[in-house]
């Protein structure tokens, strides 16, 4: 997966010529690096919210993702994309709830899906250590537009190169997510509508050649779909940036 970011900000001298020190707060650059690894959960070719959503479109109709291998079509899909391990357990029932014995296409009204991977995301600028569990349902799925609803949770663990200047950070997030009423549209391929709901844990530390800074904190992001299969982000209800879920370009929208 290649993430390229376009982050419009302005970056503050003084943080890299500070001595070393403790902030619970994160600053600017500390959203732009929680924004980077919220945008390589979302959207991305390989360890992403909306790949993994696409498959569980595809199970829940009775078709095996591309490199996976189906054990059971009323049961567990797994395989290995790249150097990411997933892993899918599945079960269908029809328009007046009757468990099916296999997915179907003509019949799957409604879906129950858990899902697992795990591996690493290398990069030019960015490389990670990923770990995902989640469980979703999906509704409508006789329909064009498909509903996920549910949670997860990410483990991820990061290390790249800052856009601007020659620093090093390192985070460790640990997500919590929520997932509603995320609408993939079958005639297009794109998320449309919904909103997912990330509650992080971080840890970060930074380096460069006059300082080492390190803080832990809590962010809130809220991720919503629109229209267009784009996506906003917003850190703490404070600062906005825009996905381009096709490409993974991150833009900064507002300070």
């Amino acid at each position: 997966m290649k993430l390229r970011l376009s982050i419009i900000a302005a970056l503050s001298m003084g943080l890299f010529y500070a001595s070393c020190k403790t902030s619970e707060e994160p600053t600017s650059d500390d959203y732009d690096d929680i924004a980077a690894g919220v945008a390589a959960i979302v959207a991305g070719d390989q360890g992403s919210d909306t790949e993994s959503m696409q498959d569980a479109v595809l199970l829940s109709d009775g078709e095996t993702p591309e490199g996976l291998s189906t054990a059971n079509l009323q049961g567990s899909s797994a395989g290995t994309r790249g150097s990411l391990n997933y892993s899918y357990e599945v079960h269908c029932t029809d328009f007046q709830g009757n468990l099916l014995d296999i997915c179907d296409a003509e019949i799957t009204d409604f879906a129950e899906i858990s899902v697992n991977w795990d591996g690493n995301i290398n990069t030019e600028r960015y490389d990670a250590t990923v770990s995902r569990d989640g469980n979703w349902t999906l509704s409508n799925l006789q329909g064009d537009t498909v509903l996920f609803n549910g949670e997860g949770s990410f483990y991820l663990e990061s290390s790249f190169t800052g856009l601007f200047l020659q620093t090093t950070r390192t985070f460790i997030f640990d997500y919590l997510a929520t997932y509603e009423n995320v609408s993939y549209e079958r005639s297009s391929g794109l998320f449309v509508d919904g909103t997912a709901t990330f509650d992080i844990r971080a840890e970060r530390t930074r380096s460069n050649a006059f300082s080492d800074v390190e803080a832990e904190f809590n962010v809130m992001a809220v991720i919503t779909f629109q229209s267009d299969g784009n996506a906003s982000i917003v850190l703490d209800g404070k600062r906005s940036y825009q996905l381009n879920t096709a490409t993974a370009t991150l833009t900064l929208a507002t300070e």
